[in-house]
């Protein structure tokens, strides 16, 4: 299988700064690697209630992307094929 390279559109990209930019994995690795006291304090059920509530009050920004959608499905459906090889 040829593998693909799924760079991010060059809109998102801008938003993003190093490694991120590149393979869009965000983890808090580096930030405890530099800062071991770093913890944080707003639990993954939590942040995500903040995000689903802002986009619930937030309208213009529920207008779905199709062409990132398409992306995103190709990238997801590559990603599945290495994991459950």
């Amino acid at each position: 299988m040829g593998q693909k390279n799924y760079r991010l559109n060059e809109e998102l990209r801008a938003k993003l700064y190093g490694d991120m930019a590149e393979n869009a994995i965000f983890c808090n690795r580096k930030i405890k690697q530099f800062v071991p006291e770093y913890a944080p304090s707003i639990s993954l059920h939590e942040g995500l209630a903040r995000s689903l509530n802002w986009y619930w009050a937030h309208p213009k920004h529920q207008i779905a992307d199709e062409e990132y959608n398409r992306w995103l499905d190709a990238l997801i459906s590559e990603w599945s094929t290495y994991l459950y090889a």
